[in-house]
């Protein structure tokens, strides 16, 4: 294709050359526009993984405080599936060691605390008990009728 231009007449090739630096600046404005757009949506599944993330630690946290064993094994169990995830830095991952040892120290206490009431003295000596002399499980040879007995 040859563009002889001293044919044209002069304000048809400024109009041209116009025309060609505006496709070409909508050409890399579409680049640009797509790219940033691809950025932006990055950065904000990241954030909202991020804030899902906070929402189950929250969860996390208030399970691994409560009084039920089965709530606070629960909690334990989240807690170590949330910080396997990948997109965690190494600040998350300080915060929830530190939030992990802070309800292990208050676990701790709680349970210290509660044996050293008149209760809780009372329940673990009933516990201790209960386990030394709990019975012997039946042998065969306890469980089967004396000898002439077993028609009686």
């Amino acid at each position: 294709m040859n563009f002889d231009f001293t044919s044209w007449p002069t304000g048809a090739v400024a109009v041209f050359v116009a025309s060609c630096v505006t496709g070409g600046v909508a050409i890399v404005n579409i680049v640009v526009t797509f790219v940033d757009g691809n950025f932006s949506r990055a950065k904000i599944n990241e954030l909202v993984r991020r804030e899902q993330w906070w929402t189950r630690w929250s969860w996390t946290i208030e399970k691994s405080l409560s009084n039920d064993p089965s709530d606070r094994f629960t909690g334990a169990a989240m807690m170590d599936a949330l910080v396997e995830r990948p997109w965690l830095t190494e600040d998350d991952r300080a915060m929830a060691l530190a939030i992990a040892k802070a309800i292990v120290e208050r676990r701790e206490e709680a349970d210290r605390a509660a044996k050293n009431t008149p209760r809780g003295i009372a329940k673990t000596a009933v516990q201790a008990a209960a386990h030394r002399f709990r019975p012997a499980p039946p042998t065969p040879a306890t469980d089967a009728p004396a000898p002439g007995t077993e028609n009686a």
